[in-house]
């Protein structure tokens, strides 16, 4: 699955990101598409042919975090993650409703635009 076949983000959007990433031999890289409340990531594999969507990672600290902890039993998150104050949850791409859902439950309905990115390794 490519993240422009998704209809989360302008294909236009995607494509750049996809030419520029590409020429940095990066294998995976986080896309921050939400920043007013919980931060929101899509983790990417950087492919041959287009940027393939992983998870949907959100995260958030202090109380906010704690907010984010009664969607931990939601049927979309397969993991949860909890450090120094934070909590990242995980939502697996496939099927793309799951992210969709979750997205509705954290109350984000307009559309999600790459606001930055950092490469991982791993």
């Amino acid at each position: 699955m490519c993240l422009e076949d998704t209809g989360l983000l302008p294909a236009s959007e995607v494509y750049w990101y996809y030419k520029l990433l590409y020429t940095y031999e990066h294998d995976y890289v986080n896309l921050l598409v939400y920043d007013r409340g919980p931060f929101i990531y899509i983790r990417v594999r950087v492919g041959l042919e287009c940027l393939e969507p992983l998870h949907l990672v959100v995260e958030a600290c202090e109380d906010e975090g704690s907010s984010l902890l009664k969607h931990a039993d939601d049927p979309e998150v397969s993991k949860i993650v909890v450090e120094t104050g934070c909590v990242r949850l995980y939502v697996p791409f496939e099927p793309v409703l799951r992210v969709k859902r979750m997205l509705e439950k954290l109350g984000i309905t307009g559309p999600l635009r790459i606001l930055d990115y950092y490469a991982e390794t791993g």
